[in-house]
């Protein structure tokens, strides 16, 4: 297992993910913008060989949205370090996500920079 079996094989079966999540305090409920780096595959267990070499994510079960329903599985890196570090990673060795990545990237330093305290 090596970066650039993961960079192809994200370019194949992973994407970027945009999001808006929000903060509950006492008083109001603040709105901000997440990012997230997803994996789906019906194989578990080169999902776990890809989260135990880069060391973040988590794996969940899924159906892929069919007429079958097949099972599949989700490597999802989400936390906003574990983000920058897998896009550090992947952004000069993807072909097919590198624009993605890019833009991903660029916004990721905006959100790490503003996000609410």
């Amino acid at each position: 297992m090596d970066w650039n079996y993961i960079a192809g094989f994200f370019d194949g079966e992973g994407c970027v993910h945009l999001a808006l999540a929000n903060r509950i305090n006492k008083t109001r409920r603040t709105w901000y913008p997440t990012i997230s780096c997803p994996i789906l595959n019906t194989n578990r267990i080169v999902l776990e060989e890809i989260q135990k070499f880069i060391d973040m994510g988590t794996i969940q079960k899924t159906f892929f949205k069919s007429k079958k329903r097949k099972q599949g599985y989700i490597l999802v890196i989400k936390k906003q370090d574990h983000v920058k570090r897998f896009i550090k990673e992947l952004l000069s060795r993807c072909i097919v996500k590198h624009t993605e990545l890019f833009v991903a990237k660029e916004e990721l330093e905006f959100i790490m920079k503003n996000k609410p305290p």
